[in-house]
């Protein structure tokens, strides 16, 4: 008996040892192998992370870019008129006011274009007095087309009149300008 109990004891240490190195090879692949995997997958998680906040910054950056360059082809036409002679700027002025008038549907009395312009930092103001004929309706006209001109053209000052008794026709004494811009102030 005492022989059995010895290969019992024997046995059970031979299965304690067993799980001892089962255990120990385990916490030694956990810390070699898994501990360094989780690390790994960490750091990853962490370049993901930035890479996706990098990518969303591009994505803003990239969609005012565009937003820039449509802007910015919308008023190339501006633009392109800063670099025109003054006498050119001139003549745009009495040509676009001349035909917004014509498009309405009114006539013209008197234009005369200012000498002087305004000057400011960043543009010019070119305006020119103009006296034409009207009725209601063609004044609507009128304020659309100077809404729908290609050029910067605004309608300063208006004085609006009766031509006759029958109060059909408008005689208004106005101020149309068109803005250039300039250079830009270097910063």
């Amino acid at each position: 008996m005492a022989k059995n109990k010895s290969i019992q004891m024997l046995k059970n240490k031979k299965i304690i040892i067993g799980i001892c190195a089962i255990l120990l090879a385990m916490f030694v692949f956990e810390r070699v192998f898994i501990v360094s995997l989780r690390q790994q997958s960490k750091i990853l998680k962490d370049q993901i992370k930035i890479a996706e906040v990098r990518l969303q910054e591009y994505l803003a950056i990239h969609a005012v870019k565009d937003q820039l360059y449509a802007d910015y082809e919308q008023c190339k036409p501006f633009l392109k008129l800063g670099k025109a002679e003054e006498k050119d700027i001139k003549t745009i002025l009495l040509h676009e006011t001349e035909n917004i008038i014509r498009l309405s549907g009114g006539s013209i009395t008197k234009l005369a274009v200012h000498e002087n312009p305004e000057t400011r930092d960043m543009y010019a103001k070119y305006m020119a007095d103009v006296q034409m004929e009207l009725t209601f309706e063609e004044l609507l006209k009128l304020q659309l087309q100077i809404r729908d001109s290609k050029q910067l053209i605004k309608l300063d000052r208006m004085v609006v009149n009766f031509s006759d008794k029958n109060q059909a026709k408008l005689v208004i004494d106005g101020v149309l300008s068109i803005i250039i811009p300039g250079t830009l102030p270097s910063e």
